[in-house]
């Protein structure tokens, strides 16, 4: 091996260390970010049903943050029921009989990396048309999908999706950010601007 090959061989490397601690960092300074918008979000009352992956830093919102899978929504994981007027989960009691967990604070669905079945977009069309819950979907073809059940159309290269009830917003959130934690940022000032609230940072 020459020189020369050697010389390209370390500039790579210490080029590929150098891209990788830069990323590193970008992600340690992004994540303290999501912290501190996790930590004012506290001060209001918004509880999320997620629907699919979570985006990196979002785990933190700890009970107010509903998980549910894709291809299993139901009025069980999902507010799809009503009860006095309130959108509501049903909650199964060990002896077998049902009540209901009463949704009476603010709330936003979010679907990210989900491949959603047919009943899963009844489940959401209940969660939104009836009961007038807000959708926030990540990902071009949920997208699409989640639209065209809420009889909206939005462009074929939408990356995300938002449907409440002052409307809908095709891409409301940007979907192409370098660095997952950013897109977390973007999903928590959107959520907490969508509610009319205020937010530093």
């Amino acid at each position: 091996m020459t020189s020369k090959s050697r010389r390209i061989i370390l500039t790579t490397v210490l080029c590929i260390l150098a891209v990788t601690v830069i990323g590193f960092i970008v992600n340690y300074i992004a994540l303290q970010d999501v912290a501190k918008i996790e930590k004012q979000m506290f001060k209001y009352d918004i509880e999320f049903f997620w629907v699919g992956d979570l985006t990196p830093g979002i785990s933190g919102l700890g009970k107010r943050l509903n998980r549910a899978e894709a291809g299993s929504l139901s009025e069980y994981n999902m507010p799809a029921e009503n009860m006095q007027g309130y959108p509501a989960v049903v909650e199964l009691m060990p002896d077998g009989r049902t009540k209901y967990k009463i949704i009476n604070n603010d709330c936003l669905i979010v679907i990210y990396k989900a491949e959603l079945t047919s009943s899963d977009l009844n489940v959401l069309y209940k969660c939104a048309i009836r009961n007038g819950i807000p959708v926030l979907v990540i990902g071009q073809r949920s997208s699409l999908a989640v639209a065209q059940k809420l009889g909206v159309s939005i462009p074929e290269d939408s990356g995300s999706f938002y449907y409440g009830a002052v409307g809908y917003k095709a891409d409301p959130v940007n979907t192409d950010q370098i660095m997952l934690f950013d897109l977390c940022k973007e999903i928590l000032r959107f959520t907490i601007r969508t509610f009319g609230y205020s937010i530093s940072g």
